[in-house]
C-alpha cells in the first residue's frame, strides 16, 4: 500500500549553482518506487556524469529542469514539469531516516488532499543551543501553524496551483506565503509525525544568536499582515 502512494510523488528538488548536496539526499530516497520521479531544478546544465552515477542507484527516474535562477521560479518550474499527483517540495540539504517514506504515504492515505510538512531537527553541524531551535521549530509549526519550506512539503498538485504556486515576486520567504495561502484557502496543514534532518552550518557561520533573531524578526513580519487579513475575513462572516 505505501508504494501505491509513493508511486503518485513528484519530488522537487531546488538547488544553487555549483551545488552538490542533493547527490546525498537522492540516495536517501532510493526507495522510492520506479513509477516516482525526482526533478532537481537548477539554474545551471548538470554535471552529466555525476547525474547518472546517482541515477544508477535510484529507482525512481532522475529529471534536471533548468530555470531562472531563484528557488520560487526553480520549484515553479519544475512543478509545471511534474507528471503525478504529489509534488513533494524538499531541500538539498536534507536528510531522511527510514521511516520518512512510509510516514509520507501514511499521511497521504489519512488525508490526500492536505498540506503535509515533516517534523524537524536541526543537524549536528551547528552550536549546541541549535537543541533550543529544535523545540522553537515544534512549536512554530505544531502551535503556530507555520512550518517553514526546509520541512519538506507534500500537498497535491492541483491544490499546490490553486494556492497560487510558490510567489516569484519574494525575495525570500515563497514557503511562508504558500502555507498563509493554504489557512486561507482552508487547506489543512498537518505535520507527517516523522522527523528529518536539515543542516545548521549556517548558525556556526554567522552566530547562533544573529541568525535566531533574524528568522524570529522576518517570522513574525511577515505572519502579521497574513494574520491581520485572516482576522478581516473572520469579521466580515456573518
Amino acid at each position: 500500500m505505501r508504494d501505491e502512494v509513493l508511486k503518485q510523488v513528484s519530488v522537487i528538488v531546488p538547488v544553487a549553482p555549483a551545488e552538490n548536496l542533493w547527490t546525498r539526499l537522492l540516495l536517501d530516497l532510493r526507495d522510492l518506487p520506479a513509477e516516482s520521479e525526482i526533478l532537481i531544478a537548477s539554474p545551471e546544465q548538470p554535471n552529466e556524469d555525476l547525474l547518472n552515477r546517482v541515477r544508477g542507484k535510484l529507482k525512481a527516474s532522475i529529471h534536471w529542469v533548468v530555470s531562472e535562477k531563484g528557488r520560487a521560479k526553480q520549484m515553479n518550474a519544475a512543478a509545471k514539469m511534474a507528471k503525478n499527483n504529489y509534488l513533494w517540495f524538499v531541500h538539498s540539504d536534507t536528510r531522511f531516516g527510514a521511516e520518512a517514506l512510509s510516514g509520507l504515504s501514511r499521511a497521504l492515505i489519512e488525508d490526500p488532499i492536505s498540506l503535509c510538512y515533516f517534523d524537524l531537527h536541526f543537524g549536528d553541524d551547528g552550536p549546541k543551543l541549535m537543541k533550543l531551535n529544535n523545540w522553537g521549530v515544534m512549536f512554530r509549526s505544531r502551535v503556530l501553524r507555520m512550518p517553514f519550506g526546509d520541512q519538506a512539503f507534500c500537498l497535491p498538485k492541483h491544490i499546490f496551483w490553486k494556492l497560487g504556486g510558490y510567489d516569484e515576486g519574494v525575495s525570500c520567504a515563497e514557503d511562508h506565503h504558500l502555507i498563509w495561502q493554504a489557512h486561507k484557502g482552508g487547506i489543512q496543514v498537518r505535520s507527517v509525525g516523522v522527523f528529518i534532518k536539515t543542516s545548521a552550518r549556517k548558525y556556526t557561520r554567522s552566530g547562533w544568536a544573529h541568525t535566531t533573531w533574524n528568522h524570529v524578526r522576518l517570522t513574525v513580519e511577515q505572519a502579521t499582515p497574513h494574520v491581520l487579513d485572516l482576522i478581516k475575513e473572520k469579521v466580515r462572516r456573518p
